[in-house]
């Protein structure tokens, strides 16, 4: 069910953001924030977030996959959450990315699963 994931972004360092920063602002404007992250802002640059991919999909049809299903249904169970959904957009400012995950350890995306809670709702909750 998992067949073809793989990982295409993980770390990236600081010029590799500066690039995709200046490209987000080539392609959306003003509206670069949603799509990307300023030099020196980025998950990725922490090492806590990866990207995955299935060969041949472009990254917003990634949610209409049968890997990106497994993934929402199972990657609390290796310590990674879904950071930006469309339901938290208002809230990080982000547009959804069903292929971004972090990684939050399995306690923290175990307690997150059990309560149904985005990690977007539990970093601004006081249930930490």
């Amino acid at each position: 069910s998992c067949a073809g994931l793989a990982v295409s972004e993980g770390y990236i360092s600081y010029d590799e953001q500066t690039e995709a920063f200046e490209k987000a602002k080539t392609e959306y404007g003003s509206d670069a924030i949603k799509y990307s992250f300023y030099p020196g802002h980025s998950e990725h640059q922490l090492g806590l977030a990866v990207d995955f991919k299935i060969d041949g999909i472009l990254n917003e049809s990634f949610n209409k996959t049968i890997q990106a299903k497994w993934l929402k249904e199972n990657a609390w169970r290796f310590g990674f959450v879904e950071i930006y959904t469309a339901e938290d957009e208002e809230k990080t400012g982000k547009a959804e990315k069903t292929w971004h995950y972090r990684y939050v350890g399995t306690e923290t995306a175990s307690s997150l699963h059990e309560k149904n809670m985005s990690f977007t709702e539990w970093s601004l909750s006081s249930e930490k």
